[in-house]
């Protein structure tokens, strides 16, 4: 049981921020399992963030943070520690064009969808976002993972990023004192739960309509690969370098295997997904019998995308 969890509450109903308790983990994850947790807080702005905080401070220095849930794969138990959602709050698009150079910035907060994104970028044809074409989950989880495809990620277009530490210092890291690779990012001094990502800056360049459409066209005809509209945390496994995870599970003969209502996808062999009642357990069931007959067929350790919780 989480400690102290009477003396939080009372601290978030103090300042109006909505919590709720024994929250059902699985309406807020893209796959649509998991238990609950003991305290879901939902902060709108950097003021509840501070608050946050604050509790973290003074009633428990380990909480866990999500956006969209679209990359975190809960566990079918109960999580004893806040879960701190950016469902709520940071929505905001802000940008100022530069038409002598040619290129806009744009500042968005970290609970920005990335769909929303991608469609602001079209509507005012700012070239850059593309990439995130079918992807879900929010602009926070997105630049923490270095979201994207072989063409673009995050970090081509990432100009500054703004975070709030558990310690509650406000910090601004321009571009070239993030530390991107495949799938993370890392901040110097800072392991990857001491922070709150709360917005970002990207440099888009100024476009066409046919030029973005061309380019969306050939993530739109990729996507057509994927199971698009199925539970699922999309890709499962990271890629090994100079190999296709997809590839590799559908070479050992896993395309279609199931464990419960788990399958791996018929479409798509590096997607697991829910085809009814799935529990966490039967993914990761699944997820381990993949690891281990590819590392004894293929002599290949495959490592998970998504986080675990």
């Amino acid at each position: 049981m989480l400690k102290n969890i009477i003396d939080i509450k009372d601290v978030l109903k103090k300042n109006n921020i909505f919590h709720l308790e024994n929250a059902n983990l699985s309406l807020y994850s893209t796959i649509k399992t998991g238990g609950f947790a003991e305290l879901m807080i939902f902060p709108e702005n950097e003021t509840d963030i501070y608050i946050v905080c604050e509790i973290i401070k003074n009633y428990c220095p380990v909480f866990y943070v999500i956006g969209g849930g679209s990359n975190t794969l809960f566990k079918d138990e109960i999580v004893n520690l806040p879960v701190i959602s950016f469902k709520k709050g940071f929505k905001y698009i802000n940008y100022n064009i530069n038409n002598k150079e040619n290129y806009c910035t744009v500042k968005a907060g970290a609970g920005v969808l990335l769909s929303r994104m991608l469609n602001f970028s079209i509507k005012n044809n700012f070239e850059g976002f593309e990439f995130a074409y079918g992807i879900p989950g929010t602009l926070g989880g997105a630049v923490k993972m270095n979201a994207g495809s072989k063409e673009s990620n995050i970090e081509n277009i990432i100009n500054s990023l703004d975070i709030i530490t558990k310690y509650g210092d406000r910090l601004n890291f321009k571009k070239n004192q993030l530390k991107f690779s495949y799938r993370n990012l890392e901040i110097p001094d800072l392991n990857e739960d001491d922070y709150f990502i709360v917005g970002a800056e990207f440099l888009l360049k100024s476009s066409t309509e046919g030029r973005i459409s061309e380019k969306i066209d050939l993530f739109k005809a990729r996507k057509m690969t994927q199971p698009l509209g199925k539970r699922s945390l999309g890709c499962i496994f990271k890629n090994p370098e100079g190999y296709s995870a997809g590839k590799i599970i559908d070479e050992i003969g896993y395309k279609g295997l199931s464990q419960g209502d788990a399958a791996v996808s018929e479409k798509h062999a590096n997607f697991i997904i829910n085809k009814g009642n799935a529990k966490s357990s039967d993914i990761l069931d699944l997820i381990n019998k993949i690891k281990e007959t590819v590392l004894m067929e293929k002599n290949i350790e495959l490592n998970t995308e998504i986080k675990i919780k």
